[in-house]
Order: structure tokens, then sequence, then C-alpha cells
């Protein structure tokens, strides 16, 4: 499989026994004074040393398969494999169809799939692409690091349309500078969208945690992106907030389809997308929240964030 120059062979670097690339020089290489044909040719063979690499990592069972848009590195054992190769294509033409312009159409080659049927080789494989410490569980993730995005994901026969879903969604607006709980909660509702998948039932009992927990300051954290992050009931409520949320917006505001993504397309992590919503929405993301919560001061404050980075940076308690 290594038919590349001995100077791009030179930046596929193992990291916890699988193979990371330095994508970025390699990137640099391949783009340097070649014809666009050379180009294509050697991302493709730089794409394909990579997954062989890896595919040799997680030994003989496994295969690199190719569909039109993807490829996939898969134990076919026991798995529906032509099934997933046909929702893989559909999920990204229901995507593309339904995002339109949002979608994002960068990227050099085709898209990686890694499915991993051992939860060790899983976690040993994204290791590096996370700080040390503590994250939440994971059953899944679309990967942005090291400069070629792809999904890993431990196979569960259960949920693998729902997760390949998800993370895809999140692939399709990588190049977009989304608030975390708009990332997310769209990510949910293509998991809905794509396969059929029962909905989020908002009962009593779940209305009466979430007014338990959050406060003016804890939503703060939520618009941040930061309760994600953090272990406990923090990173459950937050996925259902997001997706309550967006539920809101397209449930009781009712925008076209235009609007909508014109806010998909606009809206900015910086204010969690509060500037967005009152130009394309016409509402303020403190009353959806209002409306939900019941009364409070619930909106974004970007300046709030800023003392507590600053504070943090310094070491000290914001006032």
């Amino acid at each position: 499989m290594d038919k590349l120059p001995e100077e791009l062979l030179a930046h596929f670097i193992d990291r916890d026994d699988f193979c990371h690339p330095e994508w970025k020089l390699i990137g640099a290489m391949i783009e340097a004074n070649r014809s666009d044909e050379q180009k294509l040719e050697l991302w493709r063979e730089s794409t394909l040393t990579w997954l062989d690499r890896i595919q040799k990592k997680l030994g003989p069972k496994y295969v690199i398969y190719e569909t039109r848009h993807f490829f996939l590195v898969a134990n076919p054992v026991d798995k529906p494999m032509r099934d997933y190769f046909s929702f893989v294509e559909r999920m990204r033409q229901s995507l593309h169809q339904t995002l339109q312009d949002v979608v994002w159409k960068g990227g050099h080659g085709k898209h990686v799939i890694l499915m991993f049927d051992e939860q060790e080789d899983y976690f040993r494989y994204i290791a590096p692409y996370y700080s040390d410490g503590e994250h939440p569980a994971s059953g899944g993730v679309f990967l942005g690091g090291f400069g070629y995005r792809h999904i890993a994901i431990p196979y569960d026969k259960r949920s693998i349309l729902e997760t390949l879903a998800h993370e895809f969604t999140h692939n399709c607006v990588c190049h977009l500078p989304l608030p975390k709980w708009l990332n997310e909660s769209l990510a949910m509702r293509f998991e809905v969208m794509l396969v059929n998948q029962r909905r989020f039932i908002l009962d009593h009992e779940v209305c009466e945690k979430h007014e338990d927990y959050w406060n003016e300051s804890t939503i703060q954290e939520f618009w941040r992106g930061e309760s994600w992050a953090m272990a406990g009931s923090s990173f459950k409520l937050s996925y259902e907030l997001a997706r309550i949320l967006l539920k809101k917006i397209e449930e009781d505001i009712r925008p076209s389809r235009a609007s909508l993504l014109s806010f998909i397309g606009h809206a900015h992590r910086s204010d969690a997308g509060e500037e967005a919503a009152q130009k394309y929405l016409k509402v303020g993301l403190g009353d959806l929240m209002a409306d939900f919560l019941g009364a409070g001061d619930w909106r974004p404050q970007p300046a709030r964030w800023k003392k507590l980075e600053e504070a943090a940076k310094a070491g000290s308690n914001p006032s």
C-alpha cells in the first residue's frame, strides 16, 4: 500500500499503537507544485495508506471498504455491511438535501468511518485527540483534529445507525462556528429524521429535573458549551435542553426553511447564536428558554464569559 514518496511516508506517525498522520504537513506537501490529477491521486493514496495501517493494527478480520463517498474500516463478521453501505450514502444525500448550502463541501477525498469491535481499541485510538483528565462516556465521535476529519465508533448493533447519523451531522457542519447546543441539537434532530428513532417525550419528571438544575449560573455553562464536558447529570441534561430548544424553534417559532438555514449558517459560538436568532428567527434565546424554564435571566451573556476567562487565566475568582 505504501506507494507514496518517502517524504510523505515520514509523516505517518504512530501514537498509542495507531497511525495518526501529520495531515497539515502532508497536505502542504501534496498541494505544492502538482497538477490537480496528481493531488487527487496523492490524497487518495495517503488516505489508503493511513487506513491500511489502522487495519493492520486491528487485525486480519478487519477490512477496508469503499463506497461512492465513504471509506469504512470494519470487521464484517456478524454485521450487515451492505445495509450500512446503503445507509451512509442515503444519510449523506439526505443531509446535503436538507442543509443545502449550509453543508460542508470541503475536503480532499472521501469521508472516513472507523468501526471498532473492542472498546479498548476505540478509546486507545481516540485518546490522542483529547487532553488528559476525566471525560464523559463516548459512544462515537467525530474527530476534527490532526487535519483529516473522520468518524470513530465503538460498534453496537443496537445503536450504530443513530450514532452514524449523529456523528455525520457533526461532520456536515464542521466548518461552521456553531454553538455547542445547536451543533448537538442538529445531530439529534437528524438521528430522528434518518433512523426514525422514537421522539423525545417531554414529561413532568423531565421538566422538573431541568427546573431544579438550571439557574442563572449553570445556564451560562450551557450557552458556553462547557456543560457537555462535565461529569454527572449536566451532560445528559445539556443534551435534553439543546433538543428542547431546537424543538421550540421548529414548532413554536416555525421559521421558514430559508430563515432556519440562515440561522444555522450564521449562529456563532461567541454569543451562543443570540445575534443570529434575533436576526433570522426574530426571537431572543433567553425568551425561548424562559418559555420552558420560567421567569429568569436566561439569555447568553458573552461579557460575563470574558470575565470568567480572564479570572481563570489570572487564577482568581471573578467578582
